[in-house]
């Protein structure tokens, strides 16, 4: 393990075409995006490992060591370096990329994307870019116009188009009232 610990990535229907268990030495083919990803992280000299439960335990139809030989000949192939193959999490893993995962806002379980956190963000945001805004000291040059609070919410994954004839005040006191 590298200092920096390591990015886990899931085999099948992460990072390996997977529509059902076909045998354990049976893969598909790389998805594209998942596998340019991962060979840019190997290039910047990140640690990724292969996390799979294709290697937890022993099975009678299949030899866990065989398997996880055959995965990391695969990495060889479609990625260009053999990776290590494991089940288990450690201290070390710093991001996991599953198919199956649903991430958790640390010390909450609130589920990430939950409406409730990101919108208390979102009017975090908007709060301060508002303020912002309408600071006198601040030169003109660096102000953010209302115009571009609403953009920044917009790309934040909120339409707020119903409040554009409200002016920046308006928005102020009403997204502090929400938050406070």
């Amino acid at each position: 393990m590298s200092k920096r610990g390591w990015y886990g990535v899931d085999f099948d229907g992460t990072l390996a075409h997977y529509e059902g268990f076909e045998g354990p030495l049976q893969f598909g083919n790389p998805i594209p995006k998942m596998q340019e990803r991962v060979k840019e992280w190997i290039a910047s000299g990140r640690e990724v490992k292969i996390f799979t439960a294709r290697v937890s335990g022993t099975k009678g139809d299949r030899d866990v060591e065989q398997v996880r030989e055959a995965i990391s000949n695969w990495c060889l192939v479609h990625l260009g370096k053999k990776l290590e193959v494991t089940n288990e999490k450690d201290f070390g893993l710093i991001e996991l990329w599953d198919d199956r995962a649903v991430g958790v806002v640390k010390n909450t379980g609130e589920r990430v994307g939950d409406s409730e956190v990101n919108e208390r963000e979102r009017l975090v945001l908007i709060r301060e870019y508002a303020w912002l805004s309408m600071d006198d000291r601040m030169p003109e040059e660096f102000r953010f116009t209302l115009d571009k609070i609403l953009k920044l919410t917009a790309y934040l994954g909120n339409d707020f188009s119903s409040v554009r004839h409200l002016d920046a005040d308006t928005i102020r006191k009403e997204e502090m009232d929400k938050i406070e």
